[in-house]
């Protein structure tokens, strides 16, 4: 966005809050701006109140799953829509016309599958439109089209990526041996730590480019060839900031990630709270300029036990680290239990020797008890094909 439009969309926004602070000037004049826009304040004022553009010119309209309370709203001028797309395009995953992309989030809705589809469209790849969540295109069927049109690429959440290997095997492919055509996977939408990646690149022996974004912002980092967050310093601002002080921490400090979107049309971002926390580096060794984002997950997203904060980036990180250490199931799930965690792992032995190696590196009590098998990932479940009929107004 040209300076002087970025200004005065500032200034209108300082109008729209009512804030009572000087006017801007420069782009240099953000400083003067607090840390006001919250998700609360996007909720507040869904699904259009806070719009900066009429109506007549919103080209799509997408909205965020709601899983932390009402949903986000996330309308956006065909410049955003196209704006979301490039963000993607920055990735070194680099679709190309000889690629066959299967998309695999769900297109309702929610904007990733839309911006994945035509990022892939944009450098002439053959896009195969397979939603999740839809009696539509059931796991044996997604397996099917994996091999059958010779997949290279494909965009999931980071356990659906585990869900469609495990479904393949389930079905008797190798998944090093039947898929040779996949080069990368896309992954969005769900935290990935340095553990669980490492995982799924071993698991289907490609390369995982992961993306860090949100329904109203759009794509605000995409990982280097070392699997590090770059951020799409085209388009965002980001702060790494202490709330409570409202002072900006320094690199390598962890605190809440507030983001200024520099160049969206019809829901501006300004000194926006996204809930997220996270620590910036100064720079990657990959040769790409600008810092690197780590992201840790929501604020709220930690167990606090004996007066201390266990982040579940930290348990997650642990977990697909002896998952991959002792080939264990990666389908495991974790409990509060007063003052110590539980963890339950799909296995038909007892885990109990992994309680000392878990409380090692979470430090705190953890306790590890095994599962039976299909009890967190039923795969049996997940085999069945509804039939999905088009109306039926005769019969004979």
């Amino acid at each position: 966005m040209h300076s002087k439009c970025f200004i005065k969309m500032c200034n209108q926004y300082i109008e729209k809050k009512s804030l009572f602070i000087q006017k801007f000037d420069t782009i240099e004049d953000i400083v003067k701006l607090p840390y006001v826009l919250t998700k609360d304040d996007l909720r507040n004022l869904y699904p259009f109140k806070y719009n900066f553009v009429e109506k007549s010119e919103i080209y799509e309209y997408h909205e965020s799953f709601g899983t932390t309370g009402k949903p986000s709203a996330g309308p956006l001028t065909k410049k955003d829509f196209n704006n979301y797309i490039e963000e993607i395009l920055l990735s070194p995953v680099n679709f190309n016309k000889q690629d066959v992309v299967l998309i695999r989030y769900p297109y309702a809705i929610s904007v990733p599958a839309h911006i994945f589809h035509r990022a892939a469209h944009r450098r002439n790849a053959m896009v195969i439109p397979c939603s999740s969540r839809t009696l539509v295109s059931p796991y044996p069927r997604v397996i099917s089209l994996l091999k059958e049109l010779e997949v290279s690429v494909f965009c999931c959440m980071p356990s659906e990526a585990i869900n469609l290997a495990t479904f393949a095997q389930f079905m008797g492919y190798g998944i090093k041996s039947d898929f040779k055509n996949l080069r990368a996977i896309c992954t969005a939408g769900e935290l990935l730590t340095p553990s669980m990646k490492k995982y799924i690149e071993d698991l289907w022996n490609v390369e995982v480019y992961n993306f860090y974004g949100s329904t109203e912002a759009g794509n605000i980092a995409y990982s280097c060839k070392n699997g590090n967050l770059h951020i799409a310093d085209n388009f965002f601002n980001i702060d790494i900031v202490n709330i409570e002080e409202n002072k900006k921490n320094k690199f390598n400090q962890l605190g809440n990630i507030i983001l200024t979107s520099k160049n969206k049309e019809a829901l501006p971002l300004l000194k926006y709270h996204t809930e997220d926390i996270g620590y910036i580096e100064k720079q990657c060794d990959c040769g790409k300029k600008g810092h690197i984002l780590y992201h840790y997950g929501r604020m709220s997203d930690f167990y606090f036990i004996n007066e201390k904060k266990i982040y579940f980036r930290n348990i997650k990180d642990c977990m697909f680290d002896i998952i991959n250490k002792h080939n264990l199931s990666p389908f495991w799930r974790a409990f509060k239990e007063n003052n110590r965690i539980r963890i339950e792992i799909e296995s038909d032995v007892s885990l109990g020797f992994l309680d000392l190696e878990i409380i090692d590196r979470i430090s705190c009590d953890i306790i590890v008890n095994n599962v039976p098998k299909n009890s967190i990932f039923d795969i049996d479940k997940m085999s069945e094909i509804v039939p999905v009929k088009k109306p039926e107004y005769f019969y004979q």
